[in-house]
């Protein structure tokens, strides 16, 4: 099986899956390589991909909060954030005016003005190339009056600043219930403890019958470490994070240069 990340892995920097690599991953397919999506991306904004790429089984969304079933629906695991504990990290983010964002299975709601929004939008318009649906998003008001206490399975929240990432990550690091990664440079990705894609994997792989050492992880930065020391096979991108290159066994080309589809290339001699 392949378990792909999505950004900076297996989209490149327009948010989409070039052809050529597009046509491997589906060559590997016909073979009987089972394929699946490991990302921090909410599900509303996997399904353009699940779509392109066929897959009609489980996937990973925020970074292992959510395992849904996409043949039928079904939540196969879900991690939401305890409310008290969110509410804790909200009224943190407020008092240091930091841009957060709270995830829902659904929904992501955004601060005012978050530079995050731009990337939702990105995305929205590759959705609708498609012929998919746009992703749905709410602005928050200043107290966040307007969330609806969905379940929250992921906050994202970027601290550029040093004092700010320090007083940010002081308080993650004294919440028992919450644990961080970084899908980029100071962006924390927030879940309930426990929660991470190498847990995730661990679902679906058990899902199809197929032992972790015959699962290949792809990905680029090091929210993917954990899926990394739980498989078999690790590739990580050109572009990849030094601490997640670290952990790989491989290291393709970049992103935007079908790094995923000349990896499997390389790969497809042993299936």
């Amino acid at each position: 099986m392949f378990a792909f990340d999505l950004d900076g892995t297996l989209l490149n920097d327009s948010f989409d899956i070039s052809k050529f690599t597009l046509g491997k991953i589906h060559q590997a397919m016909d073979k009987g390589v089972k394929v699946t999506i490991s990302s921090a991306r909410i599900p509303t904004m996997q399904q353009v991909f699940i779509g392109l790429l066929g897959i009609r089984g489980p996937y990973i969304a925020s970074n292992g909060g959510l395992i849904l079933n996409s043949a039928d629906k079904t939540v196969l695991n879900d991690q939401p954030i305890a409310d008290p504990v969110l509410m804790r990290l909200c009224h943190l983010a407020i008092e240091t005016k930091l841009h957060l964002s709270l995830q829902t299975m659904k929904n992501i709601y955004f601060t005012r003005d978050n530079p995050r929004i731009a990337r939702l939008e990105h995305y929205n318009h590759v959705a609708q190339k498609y012929g998919y649906p746009r992703a749905p998003m709410q602005v928050l008001d200043s107290d966040y009056g307007n969330y609806d206490n969905s379940p929250t399975y992921k906050v994202l929240i970027h601290a550029p600043e040093e004092e700010k990432f320090q007083a940010l990550a002081s308080f993650l690091d004294s919440e028992e219930d919450l644990v961080y990664t970084f899908s980029e440079a100071n962006l924390f990705d927030i879940t309930r403890r426990g929660t991470n894609k190498g847990m995730g994997i661990e679902i679906v792989a058990g899902y199809y019958g197929i032992p972790l050492e015959e699962v290949c992880a792809f990905g680029d930065y090091d929210n993917d470490i954990p899926i990394f020391e739980k498989v078999g096979t690790t590739v990580a991108m050109g572009n990849s994070s030094k601490n997640l290159k670290a952990k790989a066994e491989f290291i393709t080309d970049f992103n935007n240069n079908d790094g995923i589809g000349k990896a499997i290339e390389k790969l497809s001699r042993f299936f």
